[in-house]
């Protein structure tokens, strides 16, 4: 009897095992092979004078994990400030924040954007593209 209780214990903690290792994504497979950023802007001048730099490496992850990308704004305009007001990821990436946004970009200064997303619950490989949205300032 004490090992056939034993025995249940040793499934129950098994099991309870595989259901955290499920629940937190680690089943599964995330590789990022690209990151795209893309200015969107209904003023020309503000697509134009908006620069991006960032770092286009490989990113291996689980499911379900947040990964912080950051990416760097110039605003080249000499007169107009740049105002980024939202930022988007594409499916199945999940957005948890982009700090500081909203922010103004003053001409010839420049911002440094920390996106978090969440990686999905499914097993990927692709590019994640990212869309910040901007306007006169």
């Amino acid at each position: 009897m004490k090992g056939l209780i034993a025995g249940l214990i040793i499934v129950a903690i098994i099991l309870v095992i595989v259901y955290y290792l499920y629940t937190e994504g680690y089943f599964y497979s995330v590789d990022i092979n690209g990151v795209y950023v893309t200015i969107d802007s209904n003023f020309l001048g503000i697509k134009n004078s908006l620069h991006v730099s960032y770092s286009n490496t490989t990113i291996s992850a689980h499911g379900d994990q947040d990964i912080t990308l950051k990416i760097y704004l110039y605003n080249n305009n000499p007169l107009l400030s740049a105002k980024v007001t939202n930022v988007s990821v594409s499916h199945p990436f999940t957005l948890i924040s982009a700090t500081p946004v909203p922010s103004e970009i003053s001409p010839h200064n420049n911002e440094t954007l920390c996106i978090v997303i969440k990686t999905p619950m499914c097993n990927y490989a692709g590019a994640v593209d990212i869309i910040i949205y901007a306007t006169e300032g």
